[in-house]
């Protein structure tokens, strides 16, 4: 017996005040006419007499009415044992399809079918009547099947799974276990046959426990670790925008190999070998070797191949992209006669052996006549009052994805806002000392690669106060001085200065150059292009739902990855296997990207023998999945109904003693 809600108890206290009303009545008395009472001694009268309960009864019944609502309201309850809900076991047989599983098996086949037929033989000698339900589990899980009772169409679901390139995830995999277990209300025992790498366990062994009603029974594929030899990574630049050779590094790594092994690595580029070396991998460590060729106009497919192959022969190449292309031009348009800030800015863009970008100058009364579409970025320095014109066509280029720098100055003061962004910002009347850079938000990508900004002053006549904002740089006295802000698909930078130097010693420092190349690669949206990802990783294809065009994925197979009623809308796509993806992203640029397998599945060993006891004994043992007939478990069974039906019954019999008391009181 216990409550639930105990501090509703307190209630109880209200019975005080049936006895003040039964206990505590004044006595009174009917004044009457008398001579003087001066003569009279004062005494105290007794109440002793009125201090008697009237009407027991009804002060009873008053009492019984505020403690039943007491209890009501604290819950009170009393554990019963009943069976599990429904009764029922579910048996789920999971079957790791991830890429280790490719391994060339002990027996016949690979580890895939080993798993397979393990399954095959387990459903085949379960019960008749018997539910179960299959899954498949890489990075994450497949449900092949809903619950069933046949094992032919189990069986059948079996079959149907084919090899992944995923890594596989055992939290995953408990995860979906508890979330099965909660739909489906019933015991649930998860049979797994996998090879149980160590390197797909979750890092907290508590992320591993199934949770009440629930089981899990191993099935391993393998008992030891296998050797294995892989291309562990190439590290190449995705993007390229002259005719030098180009230097192509690749890691060899030799997982659990007791000697060292020499091994031929091959450099291919769209199919074609280029060159071959000899790499010596030392025992459980890693070798690497460089190739170098000269990439033409265009997108390349480049790999790095091993010549001998083990028994996981498909991480014995990996695969990368290059692209040679134009460099991308950036529009700076400049409101000063002096055109000293579109100089420096030029000169920082210039300086860089093989730009990506190239700059073009005018004048902010001459932008109505551009086409902003061309530009990768636009440097807007100091504009003051834009033409309306201008205005939208400079708005429908952010909007759709493009780039923009806003330079704040004099004009911008007199304004008192900024176009594109709205950003307020007010005019600094007072000049003030040179203030330093005391703040750099390193984790931003238009920063992270940039040196650090000791030395940079800023005296701005102009005070930035953006109302959401993302605040990059900040001076000694707090001011905002560098900003970013989103609008539609584009980035927006917002820096309190223009580069001329009159407001801010930023061109003459260290951190200049860094911050322009940075900063442009960053606006023009190819900070994060790279030559070769993981399988599992997302791809951005717009910035933001507002950014109109539409999009298209290309898969390994040449086939179109996402369907036509979907590429207006879709904004990012996952790379579920190894091969190229040539991807058309909102903004109209094309990018071929190279996905390979999670190296971390390359890593055969399995988990510890105790550990996986562990993991097997982690289950709700008190409610083992056993046969569901002696299945119980403890719940609470709540009286608040009954009490509350009492107070009810206990209100109606105090209302008809009290209108009796009250009839015959008047009688008299």
């Amino acid at each position: 017996m216990g409550f639930l809600a105990p501090w509703f108890l307190a209630g109880i206290a209200a019975v005080g005040l049936p006895v003040w009303l039964h206990l505590l009545r004044r006595h009174r008395t009917t004044p009457l006419p008398f001579s003087s009472l001066m003569f009279f001694e004062k005494r105290t009268q007794s109440s002793v007499r009125q201090r008697k309960l009237r009407y027991l009864l009804l002060f009873s019944l008053r009492a019984a009415l505020l403690v039943l609502l007491a209890l009501a309201f604290a819950n009170p309850f009393f554990s019963t044992s009943v069976p599990v809900e429904n009764s029922r076991k579910l048996v789920v047989v999971a079957v790791d399809r991830s890429f280790s599983m490719r391994t060339t098996g002990a027996l016949s086949g690979t580890r895939l079918d080993e798993a397979k037929a393990k399954a095959r033989d387990f459903v085949s000698a379960l019960a008749g009547g018997a539910q179960m339900q299959v899954l498949a589990l890489d990075s994450q899980v497949a449900y092949l099947t809903r619950a069933i009772r046949d094992k032919s169409q189990a069986i059948e679901a079996v079959n149907s799974i084919t090899p992944g390139d995923g890594r596989s995830s055992f939290g995953e995999l408990v995860r979906a276990a508890r979330v099965l277990q909660q739909s489906a209300k019933a015991q649930l025992e998860v049979h797994f046959f996998s090879d149980l790498q160590q390197s797909s366990a979750p890092p907290s062994f508590a992320d591993l426990d199934p949770g009440p009603h629930a089981s899990i029974h191993l099935h391993p594929i393998q008992a030891a670790a296998t050797p294995n030899w892989t291309v562990e990574a190439a590290s190449a630049p995705a993007l390229v925008w002259d005719s030098k050779p180009v230097t192509v590094t690749a890691t060899i790594a030799g997982w659990h190999a007791s000697n060292s092994v020499q091994r031929t690595a091959s450099l291919f580029i769209d199919g074609k070998s280029i060159a071959s070396k000899q790499v010596t991998v030392p025992a459980k460590g890693q070798a690497q070797v460089q190739f170098q060729f000269t990439p033409g106009h265009g997108r390349h497919r480049g790999e790095i191949r091993l010549d001998e192959h083990d028994r996981l022969p498909q991480d014995d190449r990996f695969l990368f992209a290059v692209e040679r292309a134009e460099p991308e031009r950036i529009l700076f348009l400049d409101s000063t006669r002096t055109g000293r800030g579109s100089l420096y800015y030029r000169a920082a863009i210039e300086s860089v052996h093989a730009s990506p970008f190239v700059v073009d100058t005018a004048a902010i009364g001459n932008a109505g006549s551009l086409q902003f579409d061309k530009y990768a970025v636009v440097v807007l320095s100091d504009p003051g009052k834009l033409t309306g014109d201008t205005e939208k066509a400079l708005h429908n280029y952010v909007q759709n994805g493009g780039g923009l720098l806003l330079l704040a100055g004099p004009e911008s003061a007199m304004n008192g806002s900024l176009p594109i962004t709205q950003t307020n910002v007010a005019e600094v009347n007072v000049r003030r000392g040179d203030q330093a850079v005391t703040a750099v938000d390193t984790q931003h990508p238009a920063l992270q690669n940039t040196n650090q900004f000791s030395g940079v002053t800023f005296s701005p006549v102009v005070r930035l106060q953006p109302s959401d904002a993302r605040v990059l740089l900040r001076t000694g006295d707090g001011a905002p001085v560098l900003v970013e802000q989103s609008v539609g698909g584009g980035r927006v930078l917002t820096m309190a200065a223009t580069l001329d130097g009159a407001t801010t010693n930023l061109p003459l420092q260290a951190a200049f150059v860094p911050f322009v190349q940075e900063s442009a690669l960053y606006l023009a949206g190819e900070e994060a292009a790279q030559s070769n990802m993981a399988v599992g990783s997302v791809v951005e294809l717009r910035r933001s739902p507002q950014q109109t065009g539409s999009v298209s994925v290309t898969g390994p197979d040449d086939k179109a990855d996402i369907p036509l009623n979907e590429a207006a809308a879709s904004q990012n796509f996952r790379l579920d296997r190894e091969g190229f993806y040539d991807i058309r992203r909102a903004d109209g640029r094309r990018r071929l990207v190279a996905a390979n397998a999670d190296r971390r599945e390359s890593d055969l060993a399995p988990m510890p023998p105790d550990v996986m006891q562990l993991w097997q004994k982690s289950g709700d043992t008190t409610n083992a999945p056993v046969q569901t007939t002696g299945a119980t478990t403890q719940r609470p069974y709540s009286l608040w109904r009954y009490v509350l039906l009492l107070a009810l019954l206990a209100a109606i019999v105090e209302s008809v003693i009290a209108s009796r008391y009250l009839s015959a009181k008047e009688v008299a």
